[in-house]
């Protein structure tokens, strides 16, 4: 593709006729020249042959019937797929429909199309074409970045689980020795540790919905998403206060999907804000979610440094990082493993521009259960959430 356009294709031209095919080359020629390289052949076994020898964007098939059904077939089912375009003389629409059934791309009447409709045809064709191709080798790279994550989530699951079974066992033998002696101070930083493990636990478990294991069975239930985030700011309420973060919460309706594999994702992408808000001086975070096409977009956006648009793809990769010299810590994992749980939900992620400044995170979380009672609750005090009387 060059400047937009295609800068040259090659066509694949089927045709028994010495007569049409003489003439559709021409069409072909005249239009554009030196836009596309025409191919001419007489049947489906010499196409074939063509085909072995090199790709092509469009093949115009004009072949009698009754096999002309059998020959696009042929055609569509190759790999990789070109536009297929059948040319007919006399067909109606019950031929044309079945045409396109068949697999054609396409079907033009021969009798109507001028040289340049025809040439404009066939150039549209394998523009799309090359766009379907590049698509779908997108689709491939993305299929295995996921299996890739999928596996290594899997194995990282499995080599976390003995030493968090071990400090859970060590927390609750010094709790169990030391009872008696705990003050107040010691008994709080306990149940913070008890909870801290916790946490670890649930997460870990949660992992295992993006990882590579058969026997995981996702389980959905309906979920308010208002009380997950407010668990989750609690969580951070510590970092929060710290870093004097305004959060702002809006519209927040209750899902139908996995409360610990979302919850996960949630804070993650919080304490991605979280831990940027060093590189502002009034750092701020707003939760907030849309209905779409009949799902539930929740968008997590903070007034940060920002991704530059030609790396908002990029940092859903494995390990990568875009703010090097930020002086911020992180392995380049968080995201990577965020898109592969929304993607095992059956839903989408990506990242915008915020209206605050920095970054914006989008989810879709394909939903059964739609909004129930959510009211927009400002935030008003730093550090601090507050809902509004009745919530």
């Amino acid at each position: 593709m060059v400047g937009g356009q295609l800068a040259s294709a090659t066509v694949l031209l089927v045709v028994q006729d010495p007569i049409v095919a003489a003439s559709i080359r021409r069409a072909l020629n005249s239009s554009s020249a030196g836009w596309c390289e025409v191919v001419a052949v007489t049947s489906v076994e010499e196409g074939q042959l063509a085909f072995a020898w090199r790709d092509h964007d469009v093949v115009l098939v004009d072949l009698p019937d009754p096999t002309a059904l059998d020959q696009v077939a042929a055609f569509a089912n190759m790999r990789p797929t070109p536009a297929v375009l059948a040319l007919v003389g006399d067909a109606d629409d019950t031929e044309a429909m079945a045409l396109l059934r068949a697999g054609a791309d396409d079907v033009i009447d021969l009798r109507r199309a001028n040289d340049d409709a025809l040439a404009r045809a066939v150039r549209y064709a394998a523009e799309r074409s090359r766009r379907t191709e590049h698509l779908a080798g997108e689709v491939s790279r993305l299929e295995r970045e996921r299996d890739a994550i999928e596996r290594a989530t899997f194995e990282t699951v499995h080599d976390l689980k003995q030493p968090l079974t071990t400090i859970t066992g060590m927390a609750t033998a010094l709790e169990m020795k030391f009872d008696d002696r705990l003050d107040d101070e010691d008994a709080r930083l306990m149940d913070r540790l008890n909870a801290a493990v916790q946490r670890v636990s649930s997460i870990v478990n949660g992992m295992m919905g993006t990882a590579a294991d058969p026997a995981f069975e996702i389980v959905r239930e309906p979920v308010d998403l208002r009380e997950l985030v407010t668990e989750t700011l609690e969580y951070f309420h510590d970092e929060l206060r710290r870093n004097g973060m305004r959060v702002e919460l809006g519209q927040l309706p209750r899902v139908w999907t996995s409360r610990p594999m979302v919850r996960r994702v949630i804070e993650n992408l919080v304490s991605n804000a979280v831990k940027y808000a060093t590189a502002v001086s009034s750092p701020r975070l707003r939760i907030s979610s849309s209905h779409e096409d009949g799902e539930v977009v929740l968008t997590i956006e903070d007034n940060g440094p920002g991704i530059p648009s030609t790396q908002r793809e990029d940092v859903f990769r494995w390990g990568v990082r875009v703010h090097e010299d930020g002086g911020v810590g992180g392995d380049g994992l968080g995201l990577a493993s965020c898109r592969a749980v929304v993607l095992r939900l059956g839903g989408r992620i990506w990242v915008d521009s915020s209206e605050l400044g920095g970054t914006a995170v989008r989810m879709t979380l394909p939903t059964r259960l739609h909004e129930v009672g959510a009211r927009r609750s400002p935030v008003t005090r730093h550090g601090a959430v507050h809902q509004q009387a009745g919530d």
